[in-house]
């Protein structure tokens, strides 16, 4: 089965993270997303080989993306159960997933976003992204 079909909610929770980053800074470019999706990936490939990660030197708004996106991945993992939380109730935590599963989904994005940033420039994944996230 792809990852598309399987993960959906996981890619569409961690583009959403992308997305609201956009809005709030429409000069970063593909590469600080690129740049935060694998800090990731080293982050969680240490957690399955129960070593520490590697430091990841980010500028201000690689961090800020790392950690947004961060949230998201947590959340999926059932690390960050107060992420939705509010007045209204609680937004039920979806499936469980392992850390192996995240990380073929930052890579599955790592894809996404070198092709989109080949078709239509520096911003041309953050650009796709932001059609389809609502």
């Amino acid at each position: 089965m792809r990852i598309e079909n399987e993960y959906m909610d996981v890619l569409h929770n961690i583009e959403f993270a992308v997305k609201t980053g956009f809005g709030i800074y429409p000069d970063i470019t593909d590469y600080t997303v690129q740049r935060a999706y694998e800090a990731l990936i080293e982050c969680y490939s240490a957690e399955v080989l129960n070593r520490p990660p590697k430091p990841h030197k980010l500028d201000e708004k690689e961090q800020i993306m790392f950690t947004e996106i961060k949230k998201f991945c947590d959340w999926h993992l059932g690390r960050n159960d107060d992420l939705f939380t509010s007045g209204n109730g609680e937004v039920p935590s979806p499936t469980a997933r392992t850390p192996a599963e995240i990380i073929a989904c930052l890579k599955r994005l790592v894809n996404s976003l070198q092709k989109w940033t080949r078709r239509h420039g520096r911003q041309g994944y953050l650009k796709f992204v932001s059609q389809f996230i609502s």
